[in-house]
């Protein structure tokens, strides 16, 4: 399994930059963990648009979706041109259900729900979900490939014995969502 974060920045991205997503790739399948602002141009730096196979969400604030219609008017207008891509799904809580049924779009992309505790085969990972403490709902991502573990906590506050720490051990590595200025590694193996 390999991480590279696309982005670090917390409700805007700075010049040249995006907010909090990440690219995880195992075995030649690429999954795209949030999509706010500015993610689709760094992405890329490392993948084109048709190469991402699968979206997932944690919540509908702007700074986690904003690109997600991007992402869209691409798959269409590659349709459009005679590249047609499979339908693209984009995993995602359903408690918002004007943000998840803004996932769903003409025949290029498809919102599929998901729920805390249950497991969902995401290519090759196993990806289980938990809630997170945020002024809105808001899931944290568990994904296992390969014997290896990462979790993406997306946006919370720290609290025990449920929730987050539930998917946090073991793992190799966490990702927790916050402002910084500090810029992390290209990429995690």
């Amino acid at each position: 399994m390999k991480v590279i974060p696309v982005g670090i920045w917390g409700g805007y991205p700075k010049a040249e930059s995006a907010t909090s997503s990440f690219l995880i790739e195992h075995d030649g399948f690429t999954v795209l963990f949030d999509c706010g602002s500015g993610v689709l141009s760094q992405v890329q730096r490392y993948k084109t648009l048709e190469e991402i196979d699968a979206v997932v969400v944690s919540h509908y604030h702007a700074d986690h979706v904003a690109d997600i219609g991007s992402l869209q008017y691409h798959h269409l207008i590659a349709s459009y041109t005679g590249n047609r891509l499979p339908k693209l799904p984009i995993y995602a809580h359903d408690r918002d259900a004007e943000g998840f049924a803004g996932l769903s779009y003409k025949e290029v992309t498809e919102g599929r729900a998901v729920r805390p505790g249950e497991v969902y085969e995401i290519g090759p990972f196993s990806v289980t979900f938990a809630e997170t403490v945020h002024p809105v709902y808001c899931l944290a991502a568990r994904f296992e490939a390969g014997g290896k573990a990462a979790v993406f906590t997306a946006d919370t506050e720290f609290f025990e014995g449920r929730g987050v720490s539930s998917i946090s051990r073991p793992s190799r590595m966490t990702s927790r969502v916050c402002s910084s200025s500090v810029t992390p590694p290209n990429e995690w193996t």
